[in-house]
């Protein structure tokens, strides 16, 4: 349990620097992601982490994978975002290239969202297919995360 209100269930991530959980919101009874990023126990790291949480938390967005919340442990950071559970273009593209205009829609999804948050003074650092993330269906969109 994260917070007393987040139960972490499977990895569904991993990258360099944090793993990714599926979890329950038990006070919202919902399913979200919660990303966990080790991080020193000085105030300097605490405090910088703090600063960008606060900025990514408050970017909106339809091409962006909305922050629900943040925390700030002893030994951790903890980002609490929406749970896009189609996977990402990574996964996606293991199974074969995509029909053009399934792969045009992404990709303009992924310039939404870079173009949002370039227009704010943000750079992303970290854009690759695993951070996109998809979500299947009638109005189906591609989120960064």
């Amino acid at each position: 349990m994260i917070g007393g209100r987040y139960e972490l269930l499977e990895e569904i991530g991993r990258g360099g620097s944090s793993t990714v959980h599926r979890a329950r919101d038990v006070r919202e009874n919902r399913w979200v992601a919660v990303k966990i990023v080790p991080f020193d126990e000085t105030e300097e790291a605490k405090r910088r982490w703090r600063r960008e949480a606060a900025v990514v938390s408050s970017l909106r967005h339809p091409a962006l994978v909305t922050v629900l919340d943040q925390e700030v442990a002893d030994d951790a950071a903890v980002l609490v975002m929406e749970l896009l559970p189609d996977g990402s273009l990574r996964d996606r593209l293991r199974l074969g290239p995509m029909a053009p205009d399934a792969a045009a829609s992404a990709g303009a999804d992924v310039a939404a969202a870079l173009a949002h948050i370039h227009e704010r003074g943000i750079v992303h650092r970290d854009v690759k297919p695993a951070n996109v993330l998809l979500q299947v269906g009638p109005e189906g969109r591609s989120a960064a995360s």
